[in-house]
């Protein structure tokens, strides 16, 4: 990928031993990695919303990396990666609850 970028996500992060998901930004074809985002132990069980003002000019990749915690209460998904030309403008939003209806085109969802 290259230039600047919107980078936005969702991720779920839940149990009493969660670790941490972090991910790092790789330019061109440097080996060091720079870590550009982290979280770490229980989110609540929710999905969040998370973005990323990525501003490189060079060609760069994301890698992600997680990170076990101390038992086996504890899990992290990531979905539904998303890259936008531009700064990002909208803050992290939190999803509580999806309400889906069978047998009609009726969805809800909580935001907070």
């Amino acid at each position: 990928m290259r230039g600047p970028q919107c980078m936005t996500f969702f991720y779920h992060m839940f149990g009493s031993n969660m670790g941490c998901v972090v991910m790092y930004i790789r330019i061109q074809a440097a080996e060091k990695l720079q870590p550009i985002w982290l979280r770490s132990k229980d989110q609540g069980d929710c999905w969040l919303q998370g973005q990323l003002s990525i501003n490189y000019n060079l060609t760069y990749q994301i890698i992600i990396d997680g990170i076990r915690g101390g038992g086996d209460s504890g899990d992290a998904a990531l979905d539904d990666f998303t890259f936008q030309k531009g700064p990002c403008w909208q803050t992290e939003i939190m999803i509580t609850s999806v309400k889906i209806k069978e047998a009609q085109d009726d969805y809800s969802a909580n935001v907070r």
